[in-house]
């Protein structure tokens, strides 16, 4: 997960009126509630023109195509937005090194018929995501004649940026060791490679494998129980990173990082993706409540303000509180983004979602 600190413009628009009709209840709950239209604020992030068509900025006017965020807040519009991730995911496949199947950023000066390629910010965490949208895809559409003819390309995606790069400890490595991605000065942040695993990336390593391995016994495909024991490991390998009271946010570190990020955010991250912390669920569910309550003891206002070291609220915290059934705070914070229009960047937008498809209202 990448901190993310951006300036965008307030994000409007109408939507596409030749869209599904499948759309209008989100819609029409999210205007009866606050007036914030949810789909609309996806729909203005859209690329319309240009080799990137079909897929989406990070924010209005950001000029930047970060496949990791767009993964992650597409993951909530599949039943919206059929067509449009459909068409986002062949162009992601498209766009994939043939070399080690990694996949860079893209920024556009001002032209989005002119990219530039710059570094992704991880190969990891690109990946499992990836396979995480692939695989809801399947389930959610039962599109599985799109899943089987990608099948190919999903397996390399998998197997070259999450079990190849799995270190003895279980953990996968942020960066592959021949990701050697092109630069810009002007548009592009340098690149340091790196074989450090985060613990936030291998929460959603964890997640991207249990999914691919869960479409893939779907299919009767003998991998399955392949990703499903890397899986494992990695779900190991984050329990090996836990003092026993709270966990650090490398395995190059072995003290805590009193840093709202990524310090306090990664105590939730085990829950967010549903990590099992240990072999029996009341003590896998006892660590969560320790996570949550190490959130709300480190940064005690974070349903409420923006932390100043953020660009964003963190819908996934208002997320991991919908899962928890602390509803009042999870409406804070979706409060807290309707008031910073601004800030409502792809990302943030899906974990929105996400929480009105939890049951959560925006109000009330």
């Amino acid at each position: 997960m990448t901190a993310l600190v951006l300036t965008v413009a307030g994000c409007g628009g109408d939507g596409d009126p030749a869209e599904s009709t499948a759309a209008a209840p989100t819609r029409q709950v999210a205007q009866v509630n606050s007036g914030f239209d949810i789909l609309a604020n996806l729909d203005a992030l859209k690329i319309t023109t240009g080799p990137f068509a079909g897929a989406y900025q990070v924010g209005v006017g950001s000029n930047w195509l970060n496949w990791y965020f767009a993964n992650i807040g597409l993951f909530a519009f599949i039943k919206d937005r059929p067509n449009e991730v459909r068409t986002y995911m062949d162009l992601y496949i498209r766009n994939v090194s043939p070399a080690n199947y990694t996949i860079n950023d893209v920024k556009f000066g001002g032209d989005l018929n002119s990219p530039i390629q710059c570094p992704a910010d991880s190969n990891d965490s690109y990946a499992s995501t990836f396979l995480s949208l692939a695989s809801e895809y399947m389930r959610v559409t039962g599109d599985i004649e799109w899943f089987r003819r990608n099948l190919p390309a999903l397996k390399s995606i998998a197997y070259a940026n999450l079990a190849a790069p799995q270190k003895p400890n279980g953990l996968i490595s942020v960066f592959r060791q021949d990701y050697a991605p092109p630069t810009h000065p002007t548009y592009c942040a340098s690149f340091t490679p790196s074989s450090i695993a985060y613990t936030e990336d291998n929460t959603e390593n964890y997640r991207g494998l249990v999914d691919f391995s869960n479409a893939l016994k779907a299919l009767g495909d003998a991998d399955a129980s392949y990703y499903n024991r890397v899986a494992a490991s990695v779900a190991a390998g984050i329990q090996g990173r836990s003092d026993g009271s709270i966990f650090y946010v490398a395995d190059a570190e072995n003290t805590p990082n009193p840093n709202f990020y990524p310090g306090t955010v990664t105590q939730v991250f085990p829950q967010l993706y549903e990590v099992p912390l240990s072999a029996d669920a009341v003590s896998t569910q006892r660590r969560y409540d320790n996570g949550y309550a190490y959130l709300s003891a480190h940064a005690p206002t974070w349903s409420t303000q923006i932390d100043p070291s953020a660009g964003y609220p963190w819908m996934l915290l208002g997320y991991v509180a919908a899962k928890r059934g602390d509803t009042a705070r999870a409406q804070q914070q979706m409060a807290l983004l309707r008031a910073n229009s601004g800030k409502a960047i792809i990302n943030e937008i899906g974990f929105y979602k996400r929480i009105l498809d939890a049951g959560v209202k925006e109000t009330g």
